[in-house]
């Protein structure tokens, strides 16, 4: 079985919390945070310049290891930049919208078409996915262990 090199822009506590449950030996590259910069103006310009980053950071580090990008943009980015089928590659989650036919959608469906798994939490997310020109059988749906419920309001912090 391959190993997996893990490619995350999550936060410190998601870190922590991924590293006591992983297998011994997992590795891990992460960008900087970058939650604190959400919905300032300069969030794309700080972020997308890391995802690039982080992709390039984990194809030059694989070392036989599988890349999973946990960041979808990360994951199609990768795609992109990857030479042939190695190392292989598995993206997270990409979110797709059947409707659209923008330059940043388009530029993540060619991505996410040199990807060898692309795994969707929703069947919703699978059937964007299809409707976006990426190939069934390289799809995979996973349900998250959680139902999403809109009438029970959140607990209080």
């Amino acid at each position: 079985m391959t190993s997996a090199l893990w490619l995350a822009d999550w936060s410190d506590e998601e870190d922590a919390a991924f590293r006591a449950a992983a297998p011994p030996g997992t590795r891990v590259l992460r960008s900087a945070p970058l939650g604190g910069t959400v919905g300032s103006r300069g969030h794309r310009l700080r972020s997308y310049p890391a995802y690039a980053g982080l992709a390039v950071r984990g194809l030059r580090s694989a070392d036989g290891d599988a890349l999973v990008a946990w960041q979808p943009l990360v994951g199609a980015l990768t795609g992109l930049l990857r030479t042939g089928a190695r190392p292989p590659l598995v993206a997270l989650n990409p979110i797709l919208s059947r409707d659209s036919t923008s330059r940043a959608q388009r530029l993540a469906v060619a991505g996410l078409r040199r990807v060898d798994r692309v795994v969707v939490y929703t069947r919703a997310g699978l059937s964007d996915a299809v409707a976006a020109g990426l190939d069934p059988g390289r799809l995979a749906h996973v349900p998250l262990g959680v139902t999403a419920r809109l009438d029970v309001a959140p607990p209080d912090p």
